[in-house]
């Protein structure tokens, strides 16, 4: 019994000799110093990691420039598609004509040269030079033509020889005549006033003697002579209120012309915004889903779309009240559209650009997004109206700033 409790003794006394004897491993040696910093680590990432809280709501997106819809100025038949869907066209591009008895592009393409004619403000307008139209070419306009070219060839008679003109001509060269003799009869008068002041001077008579009335050159007398100088002159006054006579009428003849010719540019005018429809801005041509030719149309129906594509959108997101005390002019929002994956896809990106103080009467505040655009956003193909899911991060603190802030406000600080 004494042996075996000595043999007990003699080998714990190993074991513990054994373990005395062996050098502490790493952990034990350094690992109060390893424990400590992990826990500045962990303490220090907390104060630089940052957690914003986020409201989360729902955005509906607009665009700045939304597509705008083509109506139909009539009741009536679409004649002809000018354009395809999707082609991109510029303002003022012809879309599809409407059922018209007119020739649509024989229409427009004199309306095109008469207003031509018309900036310019030729002398001049040589209608002869445009095509002639029939009745079944003109339509509507057909009246209305007939009414200015009959005005027009009244017009045309003033000028390229026709009466007006010669009757110019005539009058021109009567009072150039009557000028040439008036020039002649002024220098035979001017010197034969000469010749009596020199006779005057030889003879050395002061008035007395001689009556200037009886002094003849070619059996004129002086005194005849300044009639028939004023006489001539009454001719050329005469003349002269011929010609601004002839002149008014000629005026008068233009200004009726060019009268009628605005008349029917603006009667041409009504007639294409009701018979041709036109793209308003630059775009993409978009159809709507029943449109094709001989397609009868509704007044006011809408038969395209120009959409622009300039991807300028904003959203507006409806806070409660609690939610919308939170919410600060500048706070980043994030958006992500739905039916797009976000695995695939990237978030759009955003800012509070305004706030409205004024609630509706579901107590909702108005809060409008300003959309970050990047390279990127092409991917996603947004349209007006389109829904998505926000996120406004309003508190962006530190993970350590929370810890402290829950403590102190748990603490009753």
């Amino acid at each position: 019994m004494s042996e075996n409790r000595t043999n007990n003794k003699s080998l714990h006394s190993e074991v513990m000799q054994e373990i005395i004897s062996k050098p502490p491993s790493w952990l034990m040696t350094r690992g109060t110093s390893i424990l400590f910093f992990i826990i500045i680590m962990i303490i220090g990432m907390s104060a630089y990691i940052r957690y914003p809280e986020a409201i989360k709501s729902t955005i509906r997106l607009f665009s700045l420039n939304p597509p705008k819809a083509v109506v139909s100025p009539i009741d009536g038949r679409v004649a002809k598609v000018l354009v395809k869907n999707g082609q991109w066209v510029e303002s003022g591009t012809n879309l599809a004509f409407f059922e018209s008895a007119a020739d649509h592009e024989g229409v427009l393409s004199l309306l095109s040269q008469l207003e031509h004619y018309l900036t310019r403000n030729e002398k001049l307008v040589n209608i002869d030079r445009l095509p002639r139209l029939n009745s079944s070419s003109l339509g509507e306009l057909q009246q209305s033509y007939e009414v200015l070219y009959a005005s027009y060839l009244h017009y045309k008679a003033a000028f390229d020889g026709g009466i007006y003109d010669k009757q110019k001509s005539i009058i021109d060269r009567e009072l150039n005549n009557i000028k040439l003799q008036h020039a002649r009869t002024k220098k035979s008068l001017e010197l034969l006033k000469t010749e009596l002041e020199s006779e005057k001077r030889e003879l050395n008579i002061d008035g007395q003697g001689m009556e200037i009335g009886i002094l003849t050159s070619g059996g004129q007398t002086f005194s005849d002579m300044e009639d028939a100088l004023i006489e001539l002159t009454g001719d050329i006054i005469v003349k002269e209120k011929e010609l601004v006579s002839l002149e008014s009428q000629l005026a008068k003849k233009r200004n009726d012309f060019f009268r009628l010719l605005y008349d029917f540019i603006v009667k041409g005018e009504h007639w294409t915004k009701q018979y041709v429809l036109s793209a308003g801005s630059n775009g993409k041509v978009i159809y709507t889903p029943l449109l094709c030719e001989g397609q009868s149309i509704e007044y006011q129906q809408k038969i395209f779309y120009i959409d622009p594509e300039d991807n300028n959108y904003y959203g507006e997101i409806l806070l409660k009240e609690n939610l919308f005390r939170q919410v600060k002019v500048g706070h980043p929002v994030l958006i992500r559209v739905r039916n797009y994956p976000y695995e695939e896809f990237v978030y759009l990106h955003g800012r509070v650009h305004t706030i409205n103080g004024i609630s509706d009467r579901d107590s909702l505040f108005l809060v409008s997004i300003a959309l970050n655009s990047s390279s990127q956003d092409s991917a996603l193909h947004l349209t007006s109206g389109m829904m998505a899911d926000a996120e406004i991060h309003t508190d962006n603190r530190s993970i350590l700033g929370r810890i402290w802030a829950n403590t102190v406000k748990s603490i009753g600080f």
